[in-house]
C-alpha cells in the first residue's frame, strides 16, 4: 500500500491567464499576478490559514480587497459552472 505524503499545495503558475495559483481542498485559489510579492503573501497566508485550521480550506470572511460596486472578496476562485 503506498504511503500517503503530507506535503504543502504547490504555488504554480495558470499559464493562460498567467496568475499564481494554489489547489486547497480541490478548489483552485487565484493569487494575483505569478511572481510578484503580493501573490507569494497571499500564498503564505492561505496555507498558514489551511495548516492552522487542521489542513481544512479556511472559512469565508467578509474582510478583502474591494472590487467595483462594493462587494467584496477574501481570494479570487474559479467559477464553478
Amino acid at each position: 500500500m503506498p504511503q500517503l505524503k503530507q506535503a504543502i499545495p504547490k504555488y504554480r503558475k495558470h499559464r493562460a491567464s498567467k496568475q499564481a495559483i494554489v489547489t486547497l481542498g480541490g478548489k483552485d485559489f487565484y493569487l494575483g499576478p505569478h511572481g510578484c510579492q503580493t501573490s507569494k503573501d497571499q500564498y503564505d497566508r492561505l496555507i498558514a490559514e489551511w495548516l492552522a485550521g487542521g489542513r481544512q480550506l479556511p472559512q469565508p470572511t467578509h474582510e478583502g480587497p474591494r472590487r467595483a460596486g462594493g462587494r467584496t472578496k477574501n481570494v479570487s476562485q474559479r467559477p464553478s459552472f
